[in-house]
């Protein structure tokens, strides 16, 4: 049997050990490799140092492992998160979805252009449903912690949508006043 590689997609979608970490740790991992620049050699080696609470300024442990449960406790018996698994994880769960979000954008992109071209009544209205239809479907591929980054980030676009609508109502009640005059 091969082992998978960069890039490949899972055959079977299970839940990866990192996956059970609490968030706060997965973001530590996303932080240390893409601020720090962190090797998943050098990260492992955080991993089993002992915790401080100011690692992020120092070479010190960055997990809290008397905080972690203790079934999660079990799938990391040496205390220490496995270079392999960090960085299979990675892949799958940032890299990946962070290369199909960038596909999206770019068919996202090309409708928003035909949209542009052509002249829609109630424009701003098919953008939102399309908009709508494509978050849903991101959210069906992503892991729970992005998930919830996702639904956050959802939550400002409902409000930026909000806004837009405002506009667009204010926009049309001053049309409808200077006609009056």
């Amino acid at each position: 049997m091969t082992r998978a590689k960069t890039g490949d997609r899972r055959k079977r979608n299970q839940p990866l050990n990192i996956d059970r970490l609490p968030i706060e740790i997965r973001e530590a991992i996303q932080y240390l490799k893409n601020m720090k620049g962190k090797t998943w050699q050098q990260i492992e080696e955080l991993s089993a140092l002992p915790y401080d609470k100011d690692w992020r300024a120092k070479e010190a442990g960055f997990i809290d492992w008397s905080t972690v449960a203790t079934d999660v406790l079990e799938l990391f018996p040496s205390l220490r998160l496995p270079h392999a698994n960090l960085h299979r994880w990675y892949d799958l769960r940032v890299d990946q979805v962070r290369g199909q979000i960038l596909k999206e954008n770019d068919r996202v992109a090309s409708f928003v252009e035909a949209l542009a071209s052509k002249t829609i009544s109630n424009g701003n209205a098919a953008v939102i449903n399309t908009m709508r239809d494509q978050v849903f479907a991101l959210i069906d591929s992503v892991g729970t912690g992005d998930r919830e980054a996702l639904l956050k980030r959802l939550a400002s676009l409902t409000l930026a949508i909000t806004r837009m609508e405002r506009v667009e109502l204010q926009r049309r009640r001053g049309g409808n006043q200077r006609r009056r005059r």
